[in-house]
C-alpha cells in the first residue's frame, strides 16, 4: 500500500478510495442517514449530499447533527476517526495503534473459524489507521475478510 496520492488512498490490491468515499463509509457505519439535499455541482466541488447523525453520535462530532459530505472529517481529524474505532471496539474488535503499526482484529471471544483482522505498517499513523479502517468496514459490508 502506498500513501495518499492527490486525495486518494490505496486500499487493497486494486481499490482506490477517495477521501469522500472513506468519509461516506465511516458516516454510514456510525448510523448517519444520507440524503441528496441539492443538486451535485462538480464545478465547485459540492456533492449535494447531507449526512444526519444519530443523537448519541452527533455531540461527539461537534456542534451539528447534519454535515455536508465535504465537511466530514474522518479522513483528517483523530477525534472523528476515534468514534469509528470506538464503535468497532464496542462490536468486539480490538485496535492497537502505535508509531510503527496499526492493527484492528476481532477479539478472541468473537473470532469465528476464520480469524478476521487487518494490519498496516506503511505510512503515517493516521494514514495506516484510515487504510485499516477502510478494509475492515469494506469487508464487514461485503462479508469478506482482510
Amino acid at each position: 500500500m502506498k500513501g495518499l496520492i492527490s486525495g486518494k488512498l490505496m486500499a487493497g490490491p486494486h481499490k482506490i478510495l477517495t477521501m469522500k468515499e472513506f468519509n461516506t463509509l465511516c458516516a454510514k457505519f456510525l448510523g448517519a442517514t444520507v440524503e441528496q439535499a441539492y443538486a451535485n455541482n462538480p464545478k465547485v466541488g459540492q456533492s449535494g449530499l447531507i449526512f444526519t447523525f444519530p443523537k448519541e453520535v452527533a455531540p461527539k462530532l461537534g456542534l451539528f447533527t447534519t454535515y455536508s459530505l465535504e465537511s466530514l472529517k474522518f479522513d483528517s481529524d483523530w477525534n472523528w476517526l476515534m468514534l469509528v474505532i470506538e464503535k468497532l471496539e464496542n462490536e468486539g474488535w480490538i485496535a492497537a495503534i502505535n508509531s510503527t503499526i496499526t492493527i484492528i482484529r476481532e477479539s478472541a471471544d468473537k473470532a469465528t473459524i476464520h480469524d478476521r483482522g487487518c494490519f498496516k505498517t506503511e505510512g503515517s499513523r493516521l494514514k495506516r489507521t484510515i487504510d485499516t479502517i477502510f478494509e475492515i468496514l469494506q469487508n464487514l459490508d461485503d462479508g469478506t475478510t482482510c
